[in-house]
């Protein structure tokens, strides 16, 4: 049986594109025959991935193809028409009000994005969310059977030697806090930016604020973040822009704390991740944060940012304390086994 995966822009080194990849081997390993089809790829996954127009031809009735939604794409039409069983996989899309001033043209997709999800229900046997979040979502949307599928993260590529160069320019003794995440307006960078001008003020002068994430096509976003840094006075704001794996992996092992206050997560990788480093991590509660934590950090249902400052300060100048997070959040990285994620997959695969 060939069990295919489909997705619009399979990219190198992000959330979905590294599920896509875990998903595939997991398949292949249990005997399946599998393959990722794309309409465009990062040229470092050219020989990972297949032209989605090949698909008609690989599929018969008796296959099973999953597509991985995440924003309107031509592929939904070919979706529509191609005679096989189907899984969605939801992964979420962005409510469009929070690009209006910023990227117009991204505001569009993602309201086209959410205005087709229930157009695909009838052509889906089952539907499966990253979160329970994701999931109620799409029985919103009006699909009839599904289910919840957990990111698959990739625990041992994790262990990679960081950068040395990385590593050396934020080991100098100040307190490194660290957010990871593509600069866009519902990650909320601004409120990141003043619980950490009340921490560096009232609690810890000598502290970094290091915000790792790509700005291309939210420019506007961008500089308007450095205006309130300045504003506030802060110093020590680093913004790294787009970062290798390699650094990537130098800003956990660097990292004092995780400050996470989005508005917007379907999932939130970045946080599992911190969890891995045991980077103690402090949260705003929204959308799918709390059941992505799986009762690790320290999660916030209200923003009042002094007290969240007041908070960090107690996880890093208290060892006991800071100690007794990290113990929580090494518990709730075992919802994330990687055995575990993949007998879920099989089940919903066979189930079908």
């Amino acid at each position: 049986m060939k069990v295919h995966q489909m997705l619009p822009t399979f990219s190198y080194g992000d959330a979905i594109g590294n599920h896509t990849l875990a998903i595939r081997d997991t398949l292949r390993k249990t005997g399946y025959t599998s393959e990722i089809f794309a309409y465009n790829h990062d040229p470092r996954l050219a020989g990972e991935v297949r032209y989605f127009a090949e698909l008609e031809e690989e599929m018969g009735p008796d296959d099973i193809l999953i597509y991985h939604y995440s924003l309107s794409s031509p592929l939904s039409l070919l979706y529509m028409e191609l005679n096989c069983r189907k899984i969605l996989i939801y992964h979420n899309i962005t409510p469009h009000r929070f690009f209006y001033d910023t990227n117009p043209t991204l505001a569009k997709e993602c309201y086209m994005g959410r205005r087709f999800l229930p157009d695909l229900a009838p052509y889906t046997d089952l539907a499966l969310g990253d979160s329970t979040y994701n999931e109620a979502e799409l029985r919103e949307a009006g699909y009839k059977r599904t289910g919840v599928l957990p990111i698959m993260i990739d625990f041992e590529r994790l262990k990679t030697p960081p950068s040395p160069s990385f590593s050396h320019a934020f080991a100098d003794g100040k307190k490194n806090i660290l957010f990871v995440g593509r600069i866009i307006n519902n990650k909320k960078y601004e409120d990141i930016i003043k619980v950490f001008h009340y921490y560096q003020k009232y609690f810890n002068p000598e502290s970094r604020l290091i915000l790792a994430g790509n700005y291309r096509g939210f420019e506007r976003y961008y500089m308007s973040l450095w205006e309130l840094a300045r504003r506030l006075g802060i110093r020590n704001l680093v913004f790294t822009g787009h970062v290798s794996f390699r650094e990537l992996l130098s800003l956990y092992r660097t990292a004092d704390l995780f400050l996470c206050m989005s508005e917007h997560e379907g999932f939130c990788v970045p946080l599992v991740e911190a969890f891995f480093f045991d980077v103690p991590v402090v949260a705003y509660k929204c959308c799918a944060v709390e059941e992505t934590a799986n009762g690790g950090g320290i999660l916030f249902d209200r923003k009042d940012f002094p007290i969240i400052a007041s908070t960090i300060h107690q996880i890093l100048s208290r060892e006991e304390f800071r100690q007794e997070v990290i113990q929580r959040q090494r518990k709730a990285l075992l919802r994330y086994e990687r055995g575990k994620l993949e007998k879920i997959l099989l089940a919903f695969v066979r189930g079908l």
